[in-house]
């Protein structure tokens, strides 16, 4: 039952011949002689695809992919399988817990940032849950401070809450972080503008108008 070499082959000609549902019933069945964990996820992610792809069964390929993330949480092409199954079926609770996963693990922040707006536009758009999607921009702002679509997203919450002062902070921070020119000008002026407008912050009004002119004097 252990024999490697005709395991590969039995594997080979199930492959060749399209017996997809039993080379599946053949993995699984190998499991059970496997105490390496690196080599139980290579043979249960293998069961995902071969669900996902040849079987068109996403239920299997989710069963299969979620046991891969037992064993390694961090594994990335079952992050990736789990993404594409949960958009399939609609599953929307899940796939933002699937970006949220893959933003802890990330270590580029635009890579970060990019995973926090996934999960918040899933939170926003598809759960309704608003207090959690713009804790996911928030976030997606504290790695990349002029990310512009969670930006856009996380300045209109604020607008909707009447919170003027922390919609003239992120404003600020963008346009410290942005490295155009025109942009920051922009940016800048809107914060001034918020703080002028809506607060008594007076004082850092006039600061963020003065950067206006820092940037572009004329």
């Amino acid at each position: 039952p252990g024999d490697a070499p005709a395991a590969e082959a039995v594997l080979r000609l199930l492959q060749v011949g399209g017996n997809w549902a039993e080379l599946v019933n053949f993995l699984e069945a190998s499991l059970s002689r496997l105490d390496d964990p690196s080599l139980m996820v290579t043979v249960l992610y293998r069961m995902g695809e071969t669900c996902e792809g040849p079987l068109s069964d996403q239920a299997g390929a989710r069963k299969h992919y979620e046991r891969v993330l037992d064993f390694a949480p961090g594994y990335l092409p079952a992050l990736e399988g789990l993404e594409r199954v949960y958009t399939r079926v609609g599953a929307w609770a899940e796939l933002a817990a699937i970006y949220e996963q893959r933003a802890l693990i990330a270590e580029d922040p635009p890579a970060i940032a990019l995973q926090r707006h996934r999960a918040g536009a899933v939170y926003e758009f598809r759960l309704s849950d608003q207090a959690r999607a713009f804790e996911q921009y928030r976030l997606a702002l504290a790695s990349v401070a002029d990310f512009a679509p969670s930006l856009d997203a996380y300045t209109r919450a604020m607008e909707v809450r009447d919170d003027w002062t922390e919609l003239a902070r992120v404003l600020r921070n963008a346009a410290s972080a942005t490295r155009d020119s025109n942009e920051s000008v922009s940016l800048y002026y809107r914060a001034g503008r918020v703080l002028a407008d809506r607060t008594e912050h007076l004082t850092d009004a006039m600061t963020s108008l003065q950067k206006c002119l820092e940037v572009s004097p004329g």
